[in-house]
């Protein structure tokens, strides 16, 4: 089963096509290139093709199309949704949305502990989720401050983190990887999760900075 993953939650988009846990091909693609910084809508599209183009493969030979759905860059998430359902919708192909805290956990391989897995929200604040070794989600995700987030994963007597943009001690920084956004959406197929591509809903987990402030105003 072919699956294209899409990452563009963060600074670097990344895509990958897999046949179901192994990687056939997977390109980074860095936003910043020498004093020019590239927005994911510049970038995404012709980083696809290229993809597919090195495995020679095309869209048709998909099943399936997998993205994140968040939380991260409000603006990527949206330019990754677009782009799943441009690619989705029109060919008629499934998509598997997978939040960036479940593909950072898939950094972490083989561990009979919990996962911890942190991304940077910004003002003071992180997103966080917390996993079992077989990637299910053990409780809501959570936005909030570090300390408040440390207390909740307390409750956990062994734990392994992972995380990205962030700066917790002894805790070695990663990144989101499509390949990984492929993996855990092979699980879903295998629990029958899949949408339609117009059920396509972004996780953000808060507010953007623009509808915080307009509701600071009212």
């Amino acid at each position: 089963m072919k699956i294209l993953s899409i990452d563009t939650s963060g600074k670097q988009a990344g895509a990958a096509i897999m046949d179901e846990y192994i990687t056939i091909g997977e390109i980074i693609i860095n936003a910043q290139s020498g004093p020019k910084t590239w927005h994911h809508s510049e970038i995404l599209m012709p980083g696809i093709e290229r993809l597919f183009a090195l495995c020679g493969m095309e869209l048709s030979d998909m099943d399936y199309v997998a993205y994140t759905s968040g939380p991260g860059s409000f603006t990527g998430i949206r330019i990754g949704i677009a782009t799943a359902k441009g690619l989705s919708g029109p060919n008629n192909i499934p998509v598997i949305p997978i939040t960036s805290l479940e593909a950072l956990a898939h950094n972490v391989k083989n561990s009979e502990d919990h996962i911890c897995s942190i991304i940077d929200a910004k003002n003071g604040q992180v997103y966080c989720g917390i996993f079992d070794k077989n990637y299910n989600l053990c409780a809501n995700y959570i936005a909030d401050d570090i300390e408040n987030v440390l207390k909740e994963v307390d409750r956990y007597e062994k734990v392994i983190f992972t995380q990205h943009g962030c700066k917790i001690p002894n805790v070695h920084d990663t990144n989101i990887q499509a390949s990984n956004i492929g993996m855990a959406a092979y699980r879903k197929y295998l629990q029958g999760i899949r949408y339609l591509p117009e059920e396509i809903i972004p996780e953000y987990l808060r507010p953007s900075a623009a509808e915080r402030l307009k509701e600071s105003n009212l």
